[in-house]
């Protein structure tokens, strides 16, 4: 993507706000680069996100159905399992000194 626009590694960095050294490890692999970090230079590089964007939100909208309307106090209040505590369940039935 770099290469194609023909950007330096420091002009990258730069848009980055990271080191060089940092961006280059992202590079090859050494280092991850977070998702939004990612997308924006992305799109400085002259890319269409467009598609990406949209199949983004079509998720989010598929997944908002499991949420509880305008409840960001309980994130977890919709959970997959039923059985909040399944896993403390699970490791008293295997801990032999819980008789």
């Amino acid at each position: 993507m770099r290469l194609s626009r023909n950007y330096t590694t420091a002009e990258m960095a730069e848009k980055l706000g990271v080191s060089r050294i940092t961006y280059e490890r992202y590079e090859s692999g050494e280092s991850r680069i977070s998702w939004n970090a990612g997308l924006n230079l992305t799109m400085w590089c002259g890319y269409d996100v467009t598609a990406f964007l949209k199949q983004m939100e079509k998720l989010k909208l598929e997944f908002s159905q499991y949420k509880e309307q305008n409840d960001e106090t309980t994130p977890n209040a919709s959970r997959a399992s039923a059985k909040k505590n399944h896993l403390r369940q699970t490791a008293k039935n295997v801990n032999p000194d819980n008789s």
